[in-house]
């Protein structure tokens, strides 16, 4: 056999092996490009529409990027255990106040779930809420001197992410939500949701908050702050 058809042989059987160990359409070579623009057209979001999903539905076909830039597709979540996401930013309060409670999950459910965290738009920045203008440089935000922009490109979603899982130690697997913002529109735009799937990628059970307690505690709490910054100074 000459040189020329081994070559075409090896190329064939090449393509063969990518197309079985890395499922159609996505493959692990594809990187995240740091410049990449984020898709900043998508219509705000409610707080009554933070679900897109029911019990019931599939994960869409998608993908994401992991901390090292690698692009991670659907098939490489789903790997034969059900699947917990939990959603966040390093804007988001709740996120915040959250991710202790996230850390000791992650770590009890690992033998039955493969647990991620799914980074997000910013959920209160100076500027550019997804969820209205209303949600721009959150009160609790301003207290705790966080002034982030919105991400404009895929490099600054990849360094708000990687702050976050140093700052707070997250145990679990990140993944960062891509440019077109598929799961945010297409699976869940809660700003800290919470959503388990079987192992076969459909939808058990959701809540658009991780934990309504913490959730509560910290409305009354800047509900407070935001009376004691009402009232009128009488000093002097």
């Amino acid at each position: 056999m000459d040189q020329k058809n081994l070559k075409g042989r090896f190329i064939l059987y090449y393509g063969l092996l990518s197309a079985f160990f890395c499922g159609p359409g996505i493959s692990h070579a594809q990187k995240l490009d740091p410049k990449t623009l984020i898709d900043t057209n998508e219509t705000v979001v409610s707080p009554f529409e933070f679900l897109v999903l029911r019990p019931g539905d599939m994960f869409p076909q998608t993908w994401f990027y992991d901390t090292t830039g690698n692009r991670i597709s659907t098939n490489d979540i789903f790997k034969g255990k059900p699947v917990i996401f939990i959603t966040g930013s390093y804007t988001c309060p709740g996120f915040r106040n959250n991710t202790q409670l996230m850390n000791i999950e992650t770590r009890k459910k690992a033998r039955k779930f493969d647990v991620y965290f799914v980074y997000l738009h910013e959920a209160h920045p100076t500027k550019g809420s997804p969820y209205g203008p209303k949600m721009d440089s959150f009160i609790v935000n301003n207290y705790d001197s966080i002034f982030m922009e919105q991400q404009k490109i895929l490099g600054q979603r990849m360094e708000n992410a990687l702050k976050s899982k140093q700052k707070f130690m997250i145990q679990a697997p990140v993944l960062i939500d891509n440019e077109h913002n598929h799961f945010f529109l297409q699976v869940m735009s809660a700003p800290n949701g919470y959503m388990e799937f079987s192992a076969s990628g459909v939808l058990i059970k959701q809540r658009d908050w991780y934990n309504n307690k913490q959730q509560m505690k910290m409305l009354k709490k800047r509900r407070r702050k935001e009376k004691h910054k009402m009232k009128p100074n009488n000093k002097g």
